[in-house]
């Protein structure tokens, strides 16, 4: 309350409009209260009003009849207790012009009045102050919520993540709107809900409520945030947060009573839910960045994990020096050294440097281009260069580039393929000798001629698994024989046929080709010592040219075959330099055990050759021995037939009959076996003449009618006029005979087909049955000697008529075939030539 002023002067410059009541100090109160603009009456001694003007009735909420002569304190009980009875006291007690405001409550009426004592009156001036004290109000609150305003837009600016702004703003809505409740709906990931975090008024606690809306429900916050405009409401007032034009969350209030939100209020609700936008777009940033430098370091500290325990070795270096960054165990296991970070590539590996890796090195920094090696060999330590054993490795520089693409370091990335090449290389050596051994298999298996097949063998092993190579056999006899032998150097040769010379093999010796021989095991030096070779000269004349051979590797196996050792094969390395190993040996056993086998061979092959041609000489002989009393036995048959009386007994002529049957029957089979004799020794001869095959068919046909009707056969022949020829009739015949008496063995009881055919170079005899057929493994073999289709018991024969049968066309020029299928018969076909090639 302000001073009282010292004259009723002061206190009416200090009342409302005062220019007018400096005016009313010299009017009686006769003159109207009028003048004045604000409300004004007077009191007498007693309290009592005697004056007022309609402004002050209009204040005083009453009409002038009812206020004039009417006490105050009587009117106004309550008045004694408020600042404008106290103000009107003290104006009268003391004498002094007093002032006194009275704010009401907003939305009611605030009153400012001023008591001037006028002699033994008072006058009151009271003036309706509700739009100033408005206005002041709304200044105090635009200020604090600015002030609000700033200090949430620091705190905004300072915190990190959604759940701090979300805060943040709620604090400072709820303390400057005086919500009942506030919500920030914030979009999902997936962008088909809102998560919604509700709290009551701060008194409400510290606690969130949160829920989920679907994005398409028709809610007011699912509308803000799908058209980007708040919505306003008595109750509720929603915003969009908006960042950059995208909505980022929605901030909603809920007001209980209801709210009148004036443009302040609005105002402040937007500046705030804009600055919440750009604090969340800022924690997303943030987060987004956070979450990128998380994964960043949890990716740096996997890949360093992955690099650390990675199977290859890694050392990641940086700059145009290349200090070494990181290298893992491996990588440091490889280089021997585990201190090797942050030294210079050229200091930590100074003998690697200088066999041209940092030339390489340089070039992939300079130019970015990546460097691989593979198989690389290292057999010396990459620091002093001290020899180690050999390794291999694939490796590889890879630039490493910074975000502006520029290199900045390489990568070394290398893994020891040391076991892989070692197992390639086994697996080429293996396929190399198993390609070796075909080789070998194939020109042992070319020949049966046991010299040539061994000096080729010789050449095939020299010089690609020997430098000199020998084949020594045993003799019937008990001797030690060289088969074959050679040496890469005709020099040397000559030398090695020198110490044989003066030196021969002795069963009896402690080493070489004697001992193997003898204990039938192999000997096998992968590398003379000192010395070694000299020892192994029985005389001081064969050490020298013995030395001069320079053999540095031998090994010497036995040529085994069904338990018998038939000689020895002995390879030797010499100016090569090569030293055998024990897969070698292996090898150079196997290729005995193959060389032995062809040896064999054609050891059995001369003895079954010689036994052959015993045979055959035997069967010459014997057919020939044979065949002169069997012609004198027919020739005492035929005698005794046609001296048989008449009077003899019709069984007496059987008898004889029979015994000429048989006696015919057994002068074929000395005649096929003197025909086979003079197949094999190549005896054969043919009595040419210009013959008519037809006709020699048909007499034939003739000849074995009884054959046909015994067997029930009926035969057809399709010939065409006659088919004239220079062959050997007698021959022929028996061909066609062969033939015939076959199709009527095997097809008994069915027809036979033949057919007689000519082209003008060739005469075709085609014999068709319908017998029991040949199966198909069978008719390679039915041509061969003694060989049958069918068994002895069922069908008899010696298994010779088709082999003789060939053997004559073929030395006409002709083929004999056959085409068969079990059940289906059989049709051989005779092709002979009008010409013989070669005439």
């Amino acid at each position: 309350m302000s001073e009282a002023p010292s004259s009723p002067e002061d206190a009416l410059g200090q009342a409302p409009s005062r220019e007018r009541m400096e005016l009313e100090e010299e009017l009686p109160f006769d003159i109207p209260l009028q003048l004045f603009p604000d409300g004004a009456f007077v009191l007498d001694e007693q309290w009592r009003i005697v004056a007022l003007n309609p402004v002050a009735a209009r204040l005083l909420g009453h009409s002038r009849e009812e206020l004039l002569g009417e006490v105050l304190w009587t009117l106004f009980p309550t008045l004694l207790d408020t600042a404008f009875g106290t103000a009107y006291l003290r104006a009268r007690a003391e004498g002094v012009t007093t002032t006194a405001e009275w704010i009401a409550p907003l939305g009611e009426t605030s009153y400012e009045a001023c008591a001037v004592p006028y002699g033994s009156q008072l006058i009151i001036f009271l003036r309706d102050v509700t739009s100033r004290r408005e206005a002041e109000v709304a200044r105090e609150k635009s200020v604090g919520r600015l002030a609000l305003l700033q200090e949430m837009t620091t705190k905004l600016c300072a915190v990190a993540s959604a759940a701090e702004v979300v805060e943040v703003i709620a604090r400072g809505a709820l303390e400057a709107m005086d919500a009942r409740r506030l919500s920030v709906a914030l979009p999902e990931m997936d962008g088909r809900s809102l998560r919604v975090l509700s709290r009551e008024s701060m008194s409400g606690g510290p606690g969130y409520r949160l829920s989920q809306v679907p994005m398409e429900s028709n809610l007011p916050i699912t509308r803000v945030f799908r058209s980007g405009r708040p919505e306003w409401s008595g109750a509720l007032a929603c915003l969009p947060m908006l960042a950059k034009g995208s909505p980022m969350a929605v901030l909603s209030l809920t007001f209980a009573p209801l709210h009148v939100f004036d443009s302040a209020d609005r105002d402040f609700l937007l500046s705030l839910a804009h600055q919440g936008a750009l604090a969340l777009e800022r924690a997303r940033l943030f987060d987004k960045e956070q979450a990128a430098r998380a994964e960043a370091e949890f990716q740096r500290t996997r890949l360093q994990a992955v690099v650390m325990q990675a199977p290859l070795a890694v050392c990641l270096m940086r700059g145009p020096e290349h200090v070494i960054e990181l290298d893992n165990p491996l990588h440091q296991a490889h280089q021997g050294d585990s201190g090797l970070v942050g030294q210079k590539m050229r200091d930590a590996l100074p003998h690697h440097m200088r066999q041209g890796m940092l030339d390489v090195l340089d070039r992939v920094y300079m130019w970015g281009e990546r460097f691989v090696a593979r198989e690389y060999r290292v057999a010396e330590d990459p620091r002093t260069g001290a020899p180690r054993d050999e390794r291999f490795f694939n490796f590889s520089y890879e630039p490493l580039r910074d975000t502006a693409g520029h290199v900045d370091g390489v990568a070394f990335f290398s893994y020891d393929v040391t076991d892989h090449v070692r197992a390639r290389r086994e697996v080429e050596a293996l396929a190399e000798r198993q390609h070796f051994l075909y080789e070998a298999s194939t020109l042992l298996g070319s020949s049966l001629d046991s010299v040539s097949t061994m000096e080729r063998l010789m050449e095939l092993v020299v010089p690609r698994f020997a430098d000199c190579c020998a084949v020594h056999v045993l003799t019937e006899e008990g001797r030690v024989e060289q088969l074959a032998g050679l040496h890469r150097d005709p020099e040397r040769a000559r030398v090695a046929l020198q110490v044989l010379r003066l030196q021969p093999v002795e069963l009896s010796a402690d080493h070489g080709v004697g001992k193997v021989l003898r204990t039938g095991e192999s000997e096998w030096i992968p590398e003379f010592s000192e010395g070694q070779l000299a020892q192994m000269a029985r005389s001081s004349e064969a050490e020298a040219p013995l030395n001069a051979l320079q053999l540095c590797s031998y090994i010497c196996v036995p040529l085994v075959a069904r338990g018998r050792t038939l000689g020895t094969l002995m390879l030797a390395q010499g100016d090569s330099g090569r030293h055998y190993s024990r897969a070698d040996l292996t090898l150079a056993e196997e290729l005995a055990r193959r060389a032995a086998l062809c040896l064999d061979n054609a050891r059995l092959y001369r003895d079954a050759q010689d036994a052959i041609r015993l045979r055959d000489e035997f069967l010459s002989i014997a057919s020939h021995e044979l065949k002169t009393p069997l012609t004198v036995l027919r020739l005492q048959l035929s005698s005794l037939e046609r001296h048989l009386p008449p009077e003899a007994s019709e069984r007496m002529r059987t008898k004889l009959d029979e015994a000429q049957r048989q006696a015919r029957r057994l002068s074929q089979l000395i005649t096929l076996l003197l025909d086979v004799g003079r197949i094999v020794t190549g005896r054969v001869s043919l009595d040419r003449a210009e013959m008519d095959l037809t006709r020699l068919i048909q007499e034939v046909m003739e000849r074995l009618r009884d054959v046909f009707t015994r067997a029930g056969c009926e035969v057809t022949l399709h010939a065409p006029a006659p088919v004239v020829g220079c062959w050997d009739a007698l021959r022929l015949e028996q061909v066609i005979v062969n033939l015939l008496t076959n199709a009527a063995r095997y097809g008994a009881g069915k027809p036979i087909t033949l057919r007689l055919e000519s082209d003008g170079v060739h005469a075709r005899f085609i014999v068709r049955d319908e017998g029991v057929g040949i199966s198909p493994e069978d008719l390679p073999r039915i041509f061969s000697r003694f060989e049958r289709a069918v068994t002895v018991r069922h069908y008899g024969g010696l298994g010779l008529g088709l082999y003789i049968s060939r053997e004559i066309v073929e030395s006409h020029g002709g083929h004999l075939t056959v085409d068969s299928q079990p059940g289906q018969g059989a049709t051989f076909t005779l092709e002979l030539p009008y010409q013989i090639p070669g005439e």
